[in-house]
């Protein structure tokens, strides 16, 4: 599939177009009728744009297919064309403000909007007539003429996602019975659950306390990714002998992803009764379902649950069941802790902390996989696959349902080449059925994904496996590459905010998992680190083929794809950085060189040269002590990190107008007058700045709406510190200055 990120390119487009009808009206602009026309029509297809894209990034497989995913790589290589020229246009208008701010005849400290700002700014006809014989303006012109192409092309997939949608709720119902579960456990023994099982029975089993649970009723969440073993473990508790004289009815239903409370109290009723209820309105399924459970202590399982965003339907689904005898419990299962915490507002009750159920542990999930793997032999009777597998099931990262759909492919076939061949496989995951495996039950998770998440997630597989994720940088990763997308409700929230409440959401819905945190003894602030299940990664992988890449080891430099825009590279080769010119179209690089030398210098300022379109560059060259005076080629670097020492910055950074992060180790005094013209930092993080003769000061007075963060300062004023982990501004420096 092809992730385009409907609302990120949305933007785009109307950026583009009330900038090129801005241009256009100029009676001096050439081709401004061609132009208008181009424009309307763009202006006229976004919301059909807007359809298709929504309908493919959210599983909608009917209008799949090769001619779909073409005209999405289409759309997505003219949407980054127009923020390149965008952006071009906003830095040419920098430039001329810094550079009559320097001759002391305009206002210091303009501030200047990105592409993607909600700011209303308008070009000056004085600008676009100034500009008239610039290139950029053609490359407007070429941008929206590419775009208006390409939109053309998305009439037809329009009118299969019209069809679609009118099919949807049928085929939502076929969805369903496919993953409908019961109450009884297939497994003949559940391994690894032991602990949990007996936790949630002794939840179950208590005493109700006074005024704990809101009228007696109290529920029970289980939490965890697809496949981790949610429903078996509700299925094993639910089967439990020490019940049956615990409650007077139990109920299983399974919700899925389509909440619908008649449907649910149908259900409920149905499994209570043995046979379906004759009513089908909601106020006598109500009355219904409240007669069923008056004075009765019920337990009820909600299995596989997806609502988290509508309240009103949930209060509608319990207000019967408040009837029910003090004592009464409900478990619920979901992927999400959203869903949990909805569900316990709407029941009115204590929250209780949901149960987050981890993958297996090595021993059990191996003995687990073994199972299906060597079904009907003795795995010590094939030594060489039962190495092998060990090694598949440690990539694996303790998912039973995983263990059982690989297991299952790798028992069809006991040899070894077969076996080899899956271990060796980029992403594992992908092998087994394709109704019921692994990947099609993550897929359904990021089919679930909010929008503004898909294009953060699908990020991630940038980096490889195992890599932990520090918060903070990652939301600064996600600011410059422009993910990050302002509330219309709180307009003046900071995006570092929104990212960090980003965050906050994939860890609940189980893309994230915080692995540690602990105070930064140099800067005293909370450092917060994320991990990626291995099989997300495969995940984030498969949504961002083609786009996100990692090259590390004895790759073949070939199977980097041409669309690639975010690229892990680590390499001690010169050779393979000398084609860094056939993807010009980066938007991130993280790249590690090892065994630089001062020969190198010339490749390297070639390599700065040829990312004309990087927005995030990440370096990490331990002998290199200078950056390439080619940094201000990248005229659109918005996050700058070194990470290793140097001697000094050049001073052709300071025309990194756009730059919003600068992350270094060590600059030299005379480094820091450099900074002088960078009015869009943001962010300083972990520096060491001597101070001597006020210049770092003078140096920085200009930025006019500069935060400091992580800012460590020898020499200046020592009690400076103290402020930290707090964000500084520059009247924080005015003020420790006087």
């Amino acid at each position: 599939m092809v992730v385009v990120g409907d609302v990120i390119a949305s933007k785009i487009i109307e950026k583009l177009v009330e900038v090129g009808f801005d241009y256009a009206a100029d009676q001096f602009f050439a081709r401004r009728r061609r132009m208008n026309d181009e424009l309307q029509r763009l202006k006229d297809a976004l919301p059909r744009i807007r359809a298709v894209v929504n309908a493919a990034e959210s599983g909608q497989g009917e209008i799949t297919g090769d001619d779909l995913d073409e005209w999405l790589w289409q759309l997505k290589d003219a949407v980054y064309m127009a923020s390149d020229v965008l952006d071009d246009l906003d830095y040419t208008e920098i430039q001329k403000r810094v550079e009559t701010d320097a001759a002391g005849s305009g206002p210091r400290g303009s501030k200047v909007s990105g592409f993607i700002s909600d700011s209303k700014r308008r070009v000056s006809k004085f600008s676009k007539r100034a500009f008239k014989s610039d290139p950029t303006l053609e490359k407007l012109r070429g941008a929206v003429k590419r775009l208006s192409e390409v939109a053309a092309g998305v009439e037809v997939f329009n009118r299969l996602v019209t069809e679609r949608n009118q099919q949807q709720q049928q085929q939502q119902q076929q969805q369903e019975q496919l993953r409908e579960t019961g109450p009884i456990v297939r497994e003949r023994d559940v391994l690894g659950r032991d602990g949990e099982r007996k936790e949630v029975l002794q939840w179950l089993t208590r005493a109700p306390i006074a005024n704990e649970d809101h009228e007696g009723i109290s529920l029970f969440s289980i939490v965890g990714l697809g496949g981790v073993g949610k429903t078996t473990l509700a299925q094993v508790v639910y089967g439990d002998d020490t019940l049956q004289s615990s409650f007077s009815i139990k109920i299983w239903v399974c919700v899925s992803t389509r909440f619908d409370v008649k449907k649910i109290k149908g259900d409920i009723l149905e499994y209570a009764a043995q046979r379906r209820p004759d009513v089908g309105g909601l106020g006598p399924l109500q009355v219904a379902l409240e007669a069923l459970v008056s004075s009765k202590k019920f337990l009820l399982f909600l299995d596989d649950v997806w609502n988290d965003d509508d309240l009103s339907s949930w209060q509608t689904l319990f207000a019967p069941m408040r009837c029910g005898l003090k004592g009464s419990k409900i478990i619920l299962t979901t992927r999400s802790e959203k869903v949990a915490e909805m569900a316990t507002l709407a029941l009115g009750g204590t929250t209780n902390q949901p149960k987050k159920l981890i993958p297996l542990d090595k021993s059990n999930f191996l003995s687990l996989f073994n199972r299906y793997a060597f079904v009907g032999t003795n795995p010590h009777n094939h030594g060489r696959l039962q190495s092998i597998g060990e090694q598949i099931a440690g990539r694996l990262g303790g998912l039973p349902l995983a263990a059982k759909t690989i297991g299952a492919l790798l028992r069809s076939n006991l040899d070894d080449s077969h076996w080899m061949n899956i271990l060796q496989s980029r992403h594992i995951s992908d092998h087994g059925p394709q109704r019921d495996g692994v990947m099609p039950a993550l897929m359904l998770s990021y089919y679930y994904l909010p929008k503004h998440l898909r294009p953060c997630f699908a990020f991630l597989s940038t980096f490889p496996q195992d890599h932990r994720f520090l918060k903070d940088d990652l939301v600064l990763m996600w600011m410059a590459l422009g993910f990050i997308q302002q509330s219309p409700q709180n307009p003046a929230q900071a995006p570092e905010d929104i990212g960090s409440r980003y965050v906050d959401e994939l860890a609940k819905l189980s893309f994230l998992e915080q692995y540690d945190s602990w105070i930064n003894a140099s800067t005293q602030r909370l450092e917060e680190v994320y991990i990626m299940h291995d099989l997300l990664h495969d995940l984030s992988s498969k949504v961002s083929h083609g786009e996100c890449f990692t090259f590390v080891g004895d790759m073949s430099i070939n199977q980097i794809p041409n669309t690639v825009r975010h690229l892990y590279f680590e390499t001690g080769d010169l050779g393979l950085l000398k084609d860094m010119d056939k993807w010009k179209n980066l938007h991130t690089l993280i790249l590690k060189f090892n065994g630089y030398n001062d020969e190198h210098a010339v490749a390297f300022r070639q390599v700065f040269e040829s990312l004309e379109s990087i927005r995030v560059l990440r370096i990490t060259i331990k002998e290199m002590e200078v950056l390439p005076c080619a940094i201000d080629k990248l005229r659109h670097l918005r996050y700058l990190s070194v990470d290793h020492r140097f001697t000094r910055l050049p001073s052709s950074i300071c025309k990194l107008y756009h730059l919003q992060v600068l992350a270094c180790r060590n600059i030299a005094t005379s480094s820091v007058l450099v900074l002088n013209n960078l009015i869009n930092l943001r962010h300083l993080l972990p520096c060491y700045l001597p101070y001597e003769n006020d210049k770092m000061y003078r140096g920085m007075r200009k930025m006019n709406k500069m935060r400091i963060t992580f800012l460590l300062i020898s020499s200046l004023v020592p009690q400076l510190s103290k402020l930290v982990p707090s964000i500084i501004d520059i009247d924080a420096f005015r003020q420790e200055k006087k």
